[in-house]
């Protein structure tokens, strides 16, 4: 006659199968928040690489940086203000402008039509950098890339031989290139570890301490045709 199993053994085999359950569930949890983690590292590249092309782009193609702004409160500070852009000097026109960040205005081409705006700003959906384009008929700023928490410029003055910030552009004839720095911050908490700080052309920026993950983006660009 054959002996079934034993209450014993019952419990033995269900312990057993409730740790193997318990040990592959933990694996399945750690494997799908890495794969969460790497998914927002990637979408964080993905921006940093989208705002430094537009950028970069933006800057090479300008005929002049018409006017730029600076900082006004250290990062970081998200308090939206709203900012005379102070071009022309008669023009009323206006904008939301973070007043952690810089700004600038650049023209593309021949035409002083075609003026362009990089600002940082909050919209319903978000925050990031901002663009307006000038040229339209009705000008809206709209959001270029998301999750950008800081921009700061700098400009080569050609007559000065040397680089200057945003609120001295208007004293100077020759703008032949710009600097730009933009720090970028993950949508969601990260466990990959960062440091305390940040050094930006001698600016040490403390982070946050919320477990956002940030990435720092830099490029020079000379403007077409006045090279540095």
């Amino acid at each position: 006659m054959q002996k079934g199993f034993s209450l014993v053994e019952l419990l033995i085999v269900s312990l057993l199968g409730s740790l193997l359950l318990l040990a592959a569930s933990q694996g399945l949890a750690t494997l799908v928040k890495h794969q969460k983690n790497q998914s927002e590292l990637l979408r964080l590249a993905e921006r940093s690489n989208l705002a430094e092309v537009a950028l970069k782009k933006a800057i090479y193609e300008a005929q002049n940086i018409f006017i730029a702004g600076e900082a006004t409160s250290n990062y970081p500070d998200f308090t939206e203000k709203n900012t005379l852009l102070g071009y022309p000097k008669t023009s009323k026109v206006s904008f939301n402008q973070f007043t952690s960040s810089d700004w600038m205005l650049l023209s593309q081409g021949k035409s002083i039509k075609k003026r362009y705006l990089f600002h940082l700003d909050k919209k319903t959906y978000g925050y990031g950098l901002a663009f307006q384009d000038f040229g339209k008929d009705n000008p809206r700023s709209d959001t270029l890339v998301n999750q950008v928490e800081l921009v700061r410029f700098k400009f080569f003055c050609e007559e000065a031989q040397a680089w200057i910030r945003g609120n001295q552009v208007s004293s100077c004839k020759k703008v032949t290139g710009a600097s730009f720095a933009l720090l970028l911050a993950s949508s969601q908490a990260l466990e990959k570890k960062q440091s305390a700080q940040v050094v930006l052309w001698g600016e040490k920026l403390a982070l946050p301490t919320d477990g956002i993950y940030r990435q720092l983006v830099s490029a020079t660009v000379h403007l077409m045709d006045k090279p540095l």
